[in-house]
């Protein structure tokens, strides 16, 4: 038998404490940003360098962007690129880049930004075909464009067609066509 009296009798603060937290209401929850106002708060993050609060920032606006609207998504999907970039986020950076391209209302200047940082993840991923073709469809008179090249002649000299598809039928795992296959693949399942 369990004596209930010692329960019953307790110290009276306690039973004021209790009657406080009963009238309280839960704390307001934090008030939702909207999506321009979590871009600036990544614009802002990108520009003192903090680079993962920037990059989720840019995801959170992302995430409360509708779907219609697809040049403030492409927008935004460069942006986590350029963060990824400095991160050293190879793949992830590919993969904004290449969701960002895919959208229907991109603007030219996105569209640029796109491809120089898909070809520049390209080129630090060692992919040298990735970004050429790439850098091929930027202007060649931009000093940046340029400077990128170079870095993608020091990789090594293209892979012929003909060479690259025998390479891969003869399972050759470190071809660079196959290294292709191997990102193009990473970057299609990672796109949500």
């Amino acid at each position: 038998v369990i004596d209930a009296k010692p329960l019953l009798e307790g110290n009276d603060d306690d039973d004021l404490a209790l009657e406080d937290n009963v009238d309280k209401a839960p704390p307001p929850a934090p008030p939702t940003l909207s999506p321009s106002e979590h871009k600036a708060a990544g614009n802002l993050a990108f520009k003192e360098g903090r680079l993962a609060e920037a990059r989720s920032a840019y995801g959170a606006a992302l995430a409360a962007t509708g779907a219609a609207d697809n040049g403030e998504r492409s927008t935004l999907l460069a942006n986590r690129a350029a963060c990824a970039l400095k991160l050293a986020d190879w793949g992830g950076a590919i993969n904004d880049c290449t969701a960002a391209l895919s959208m229907s209302a991109i603007t030219p200047a996105t569209r640029t930004k796109a491809i120089f940082r898909r070809a520049t993840a390209f080129v630090e991923a060692g992919d040298a075909d990735g970004a050429r073709h790439d850098l091929q469809q930027l202007p060649a008179s931009d000093p940046m464009v340029r400077k990128l090249r170079a870095r993608v002649d020091s990789l090594g000299k293209p892979v012929p067609a003909a060479a690259a598809a025998t390479a891969t039928t003869a399972g050759s795992e470190g071809s660079s066509a196959a290294v292709r296959a191997r990102v193009h693949h990473r970057r299609v399942s990672c796109i949500s």
